[in-house]
């Protein structure tokens, strides 16, 4: 029986990892387990720091503990909740929850960079993709700590846009890893039928729309730290809404035969609507019309919810982007460009 951590499956292909936007010359295979700790990592990304920490913006409490690495001088992996919750309130407890969710994906991201280390048979770009992502979130752990030490909240900022970084990271990895990119750089006969001007067009609108989103990211991180105005992050929304339409129009009309690039845009089209939706509701219980009647414990869940289905947001579209730069249909793309060119030479 082999190791669960064996690769899994040996694909006889001519095509190269080179040619399909990994770089180091080594033929791609599938690793189900890397694929399977890429999918975790987003899941508790999203769930853990993004949860936590939209609940610590939400309700104010980042310097509910005003110490760092400690809590309240004490190891931040042994101190007591009921006795901090005696002597910080309610605050410190959810600002010590959102330290030990970091401290959790810090873990994580060691294990998957370990798995892929120890992996020979794993793509060079594989192993250093994990050690990206590792050092990632040891940024983003040190920035949290700097915004704690230094109380600023323009460092809360580059802390809120540094979460969206490490969960892209963890989305792309999922992305290189998964069967259905093995297929279509195995197989590029599944790949016919598809015009290099559309997947031209594809690169343009994905590569717009993840530019647009961090412009937004960065008002709305700014909008909840009490650092930029409503009106341009309700501006930028609207951009990064058309901007989306033209994406998922492209997906609907050009690629609705590829099942992965399809799957990826229903997803986004689900995830804008309710992005839309609870970006109202957040508006009205906190800003509108049902501000005076509703309190934070309206308000604080509706923009949390607002900030991780935005990230979810953020890690579709980053997925859509690696097919239209890199991925198999991409290089393919590419491929046909350059034979043309040279049968007119």
């Amino acid at each position: 029986m082999s190791h669960p951590l064996a690769v899994a499956g040996n694909h006889n292909s001519d095509l190269s990892s080179k040619e399909h936007g990994f770089g180091d010359g080594q033929v791609r295979s599938a690793h189900p387990w890397v694929h399977r700790l890429a999918w975790l990592g987003i899941l508790a990304t999203l769930l853990l720091p993004f949860v936590s920490g939209g609940t610590v913006t939400s309700l104010d409490v980042g310097m509910a503990v005003p110490d760092w690495p400690t809590t309240f001088q004490q190891n931040m992996f042994t101190v007591s909740i009921p006795e901090l919750r005696e002597s910080g309130g309610v605050g410190a407890v959810v600002e010590h929850g959102h330290r030990l969710a970091g401290a959790a994906i810090g873990f994580f991201a060691m294990f998957l960079a370990a798995v892929c280390l120890l992996q020979k048979s794993l793509p060079k770009s594989w192993k250093w993709l994990s050690l990206a992502i590792l050092a990632l979130v040891i940024v983003q752990g040190l920035i949290g700590g700097l915004r704690v030490l230094e109380n600023e909240r323009a460092i809360a900022i580059f802390h809120a846009v540094g979460a969206q970084v490490v969960l892209i990271g963890f989305a792309a990895m999922a992305k290189l890893s998964s069967p259905a990119w093995t297929r279509s750089a195995t197989h590029p006969e599944s790949l016919e039928g598809f015009e290099s001007g559309a997947v031209d067009r594809l690169r343009l609108w994905t590569g717009t729309a993840l530019a647009v989103l961090f412009v937004h990211l960065w008002a709305g991180a700014g909008l909840r730290h009490q650092q930029a105005s409503l009106s341009g992050h309700l501006i930028l929304a609207g951009v990064v809404t058309l901007v989306l339409m033209v994406v998922i129009h492209l997906g609907l009309t050009q690629f609705y035969r590829l099942p992965r690039l399809l799957k990826a845009i229903k997803a986004l089209v689900s995830l804008l609507g309710l992005q839309l939706a609870l970006g109202l509701a957040t508006w009205a219980f906190k800003h509108g019309p049902e501000s005076v009647q509703a309190g934070v414990g309206v308000h604080a869940p509706l923009a949390t919810l607002h900030l991780v289905f935005g990230a979810g947001l953020v890690a579709v579209v980053a997925g859509l982007t690696l097919e239209a730069w890199i991925g198999p249909l991409a290089q393919k793309a590419q491929k046909e460009k350059s034979q043309a060119l040279g049968g007119t030479a």
